[in-house]
This record gives structure tokens, C-alpha cells and sequence, in this order.
């Protein structure tokens, strides 16, 4: 199994080849996305954890949670992340 190479919030479109796009960004501004910084284009399958709440309607939707995004054979996964990251911040 991969290992997870992008985490943010995804947006899910669908191409009109029956292929998908997903974008990772940090978040959304005026309801567009913000500082994308991974694609997976034209993907021919997308895995979407069943936890995973969308928003959005027709051929474009997003995650309201930050996710976990990785290619694996072919099929790009969205899951819930699995590990938390650590909080690196000095206590005060």
C-alpha cells in the first residue's frame, strides 16, 4: 500500500471522459480553493473513505475536513488521516 503523499482539504471533480481531477489545497477563499499545491489529474478511479463528509454539488465537491489524498496503482484514495501530525508548538 502507498503511503500517503498529500494532506489538506481535496477537491473532487469529475472530467467528462468519466476520469476524475483532485485538487489539494490548505483551504478555500470566497468558495474557491486556496494555495493548491497537488493535483492528480485524470485519474481513471477514486477511493473516498465512506467518513469523509463532502460539500458541493454536481461534478465538483470538497472535503470539510482535512484528508489524506495518495495514489495507489491507478486509484487515487481519499481517506481520514491516520495518524495525527504532533504538535510542535512551544508550550506557554
Amino acid at each position: 500500500m502507498a503511503l500517503p503523499t498529500d494532506r489538506g482539504f481535496a477537491v473532487i471533480g469529475t472530467n467528462e471522459d468519466g476520469t476524475w481531477t483532485i485538487q489539494i489545497c490548505t483551504g478555500f477563499e470566497q468558495g474557491r480553493p486556496a494555495g493548491v499545491y497537488a493535483r492528480h489529474v485524470r485519474a481513471p478511479a477514486v477511493t473516498i473513505d465512506p467518513a469523509i463528509r463532502l460539500a458541493g454539488t454536481g461534478t465538483l465537491q470538497f472535503t470539510t475536513q482535512v484528508v489524506e489524498v495518495f495514489n495507489d496503482a491507478g486509484t487515487v484514495t481519499v481517506r481520514l488521516p491516520k495518524l495525527s501530525l504532533p504538535d510542535l508548538s512551544p508550550a506557554g
